[in-house]
């Protein structure tokens, strides 16, 4: 049995190492699906090559909805990679989920996705999908900083100690950043 099990073993080694699951890839989600914006996309290449890492190796993925009180609406450990079940489970949290509180707190979502990635092991990316048009917490739109450029943000970010710790994180995404949907304004490309 002890050169049965053996063989095994060098099998699933082989294998891991061939498949392309060298380090778990562990992807993090701010969902932006709110009022006066699009719907966001998940399809995008990126995100979907990421996701397809999760779900074929051993990473992990959060989805934060981005809305005044952002929140964690799933945060999949993948312990069974390639389970179809764990890709119909991603793909009825994108189709189903939405803000559920008025406003939109961009920032807190962000930091909130950046805790989700803190504890894992492997590669760590963060993508955004919204508008990033902020109208709570402390980079409220509503309040002129459109008008008020991005130095001037950052600094004001960096006195309140509001900027989120994205540590350890290798890659960060923006998808949609500026798109507006519905009642909102369209932006210019300033």
């Amino acid at each position: 049995y002890a050169k049965f099990y053996s063989i095994l073993l060098l099998f699933a080694v082989f294998f891991t190492f061939f498949s392309g699951c060298r380090a778990p890839v562990n992807i993090a989600i701010v969902w932006g699906y709110h009022n006066n914006a699009p719907k966001p996309d998940y399809r995008a290449k990126q995100v979907e090559d990421d996701i397809h890492q999760v779900l074929t190796c051993y990473g992990t993925i959060a989805i934060v909805v981005n809305d005044g009180d952002p929140f964690v609406v799933t945060n999949l450990k993948n312990k069974s990679p390639g389970d179809p079940k764990n890709e119909v489970a991603i793909k009825n949290e994108f189709s189903s989920v939405k803000a559920k509180s008025p406003e939109v707190n961009t920032l807190a979502a962000i930091d909130l996705a950046a805790r989700c990635l803190a504890n894992q092991d492997g590669v760590k990316h963060l993508y955004i999908l919204d508008s990033g048009l902020s109208t709570a917490g402390p980079l409220n739109f509503q309040d002129g900083w459109l008008q008020q450029g991005s130095d001037a943000a950052v600094s004001y970010l960096q006195e309140q100690q509001a900027l989120p710790k994205l540590d350890g994180i290798e890659k960060v995404v923006w998808i949609g950043l500026g798109d507006v949907a519905g009642e909102q304004e369209k932006l210019s490309p300033k």
